[in-house]
């Protein structure tokens, strides 16, 4: 077992298939420690859920704003302002987490949003948000 560990290290396999799936989650839960823990900000920081419905019908324009959302939503995971940000299978339905100081904020971060003309959106104040962060899985030696 060691030496299948060894040649997995030795070809990159265990660095493609499994820090390449971790390492932005790993970037954003660095970057967001390093962004709270400036000027004690985590005390200021309230976390959110937005609850969007997105169009039922997908149009050309929704389409090609897709990429310029994604490149958006990782900056600010980065950042340390967006937390999660799912859809649903079904593509209707959008629902994010993120800490900042005020409703303003919310409303000003979602203005950044290439697709914020097809979104509605209701956003709520969480008591908490508990997750689990993404870690490198154990390796047995054995």
């Amino acid at each position: 077992m060691a030496f299948r560990i060894k040649k997995w290290f030795s070809q990159g396999f265990f660095l493609s298939l499994i820090l390449r799936e971790s390492l932005f989650a790993v970037n954003c839960f660095r970057n967001k420690a390093k962004f709270l823990n400036k000027g004690n900000i985590l005390s200021l920081m309230k976390q959110y859920m937005v609850d969007i419905d997105l169009p039922d019908t997908i149009t050309e324009e929704f389409m090609t704003l897709i990429p310029q959302q994604r490149e958006q939503v990782n900056k600010l995971m980065l950042e340390g302002k967006i937390n999660s940000y799912t859809l649903s299978m079904d593509r209707t339905k959008l629902w994010i987490i993120l800490s900042a100081k005020s409703d303003g904020d919310v409303f000003r971060l979602l203005a950044t949003f290439p697709m914020r003309r097809f979104m509605d959106a209701k956003i709520v104040e969480l008591a908490f948000h508990n997750t689990i962060t993404t870690a490198f899985p154990q390796i047995s030696l054995n």
